[in-house]
């Protein structure tokens, strides 16, 4: 497995299981921001971890000057990287329910920005994944703790030169 951009769901469906895949759910409503950690309880792909477009993937604690959703600092994305059991070597894959809050498409950016290589976006979504009837599970993940993820290159978030705003991806530091 070396996707980098998307992969479509017979392919994933075909590497369920081997060592190193990490799938991460990462659906999200903006109407209601815990549907998509109701949805992933119910019915996830395999083994998929969650991750929440605003405490995961963005700062709540942000100034509204950001935007919807600033950049997470560099603690909380190593602390989720950790906790999804994600290793620099670990080949992810991201879903969402294609409903336009692009949450999977924005921890492929997270990643691939933070310098780790192997990551994709699950082509369709789970959307895909359960029109070809492939199964989907209920049960919680195993605990997935890994080691700290040291992040390669720094992150701006749309600072408007204000360098209190960076996330400082470039500066790992152990969790």
């Amino acid at each position: 497995m070396n996707w980098t951009t998307l992969v479509s769901p017979e392919a994933l469906a075909a590497a369920l299981g081997q060592p190193g895949l990490v799938l991460v759910d990462c659906r999200h409503a903006l109407a209601d921001p815990d549907a998509g950690e109701r949805a992933h309880a119910a019915s996830h792909l395999p083994g998929a971890g969650f991750a929440h477009l605003d405490r995961d993937l963005s700062d709540p604690a942000g100034p509204a000057s950001l935007g919807r959703h600033p950049l997470p600092d560099a603690t909380t994305f190593q602390t989720l990287l950790g906790r999804l059991g994600i290793t620099p070597e670990a080949q992810v894959v991201a879903y969402d329910a294609a409903d336009g809050a692009l949450a999977a498409a924005r921890l492929w950016w997270l990643l691939k920005l933070s310098g780790h290589a192997r990551v994709a976006v699950l082509d369709g979504g789970v959307a895909a994944w359960q029109a070809l009837g492939l199964p989907m599970d209920s049960s919680p993940p195993p605990a997935a703790v890994a080691p700290c993820h040291q992040l390669g290159r720094a992150v701006t978030s749309g600072t408007g030169g204000d360098p209190s705003r960076r996330a400082k991806m470039a500066a790992p530091a152990p969790v």
